[in-house]
């Protein structure tokens, strides 16, 4: 049988649950303390786990929190597959991708806001993966210009790298406000979208 298609044994079944309690554990005590006020200790202890075990899933502090920020990004790259219809407006699928995400994100505003705290306070901007999430929106940047909705001579890589900034902008912009809400983030993530779509569209296609 195929290790793809096997069912996870009983072992495999209680480290995922592990993994996930202390991914729980880290985001809620971020979201309370801080990252720089939460310790492993602090974490395994809300988790119900020992100290020796949670450095035994998560050596460092800083990989719980690139566990769950993958996560977010995970998240983006299935709303934009699920977005995908080629009869779609490039602009049209990434407001439907931000509005979806944003609707996520209001199932725990205070989580993820800390979340983006954390990274930031982290050095998340300079982490090595930090941008990975720019080649995903430069594919979707190559389907609009074989759509020939976006122009042809736009580098796909730097429009993505384009759209990621102004992206973690608004994240971080929105997680050091007071507004516990993501009415803010939605508008200014359509203004992004608006800004920079608009601007890579060909003269004959513009949008107002």
């Amino acid at each position: 049988m195929s290790t793809e298609n096997r069912a996870p044994t009983m072992r495999e079944r209680k480290q995922r649950a592990t993994r996930e309690r202390l991914l729980t554990a880290a985001q809620a005590l971020f979201a309370e303390r801080g990252y720089d006020g939460t310790t492993m200790e602090d974490i395994a202890a809300h988790a119900d786990v020992s100290r020796a075990t949670a450095f035994n899933y998560f050596p460092r502090k800083d990989e719980l929190l690139l566990a769950l920020v993958e996560h977010r990004r995970a998240a983006v790259v299935e709303l934009l597959a699920r977005e995908q219809p080629q009869a779609a407006d490039v602009a049209d699928r990434l407001h439907r991708v931000f509005t979806n995400l944003c609707d996520a994100f209001d199932t725990d505003t205070a989580g993820n806001q800390a979340l983006t705290r954390a990274w930031v306070q982290a050095g998340g901007p300079l982490f090595p993966d930090a941008f990975a999430t720019a080649e995903v929106f430069a594919d979707t940047v190559r389907d609009a210009q074989a759509l020939g909705q976006l122009r042809g001579d736009i580098d796909p890589g730097s429009a993505g790298r384009v759209l990621l900034d102004a992206y973690i902008g608004a994240l971080i912009r929105w997680a050091a406000g007071q507004d516990t809400t993501t009415a803010i983030l939605r508008d200014q993530l359509r203004t992004v979208v608006d800004a920079v779509i608009n601007g890579l569209r060909p003269t004959s296609n513009h949008r107002g």
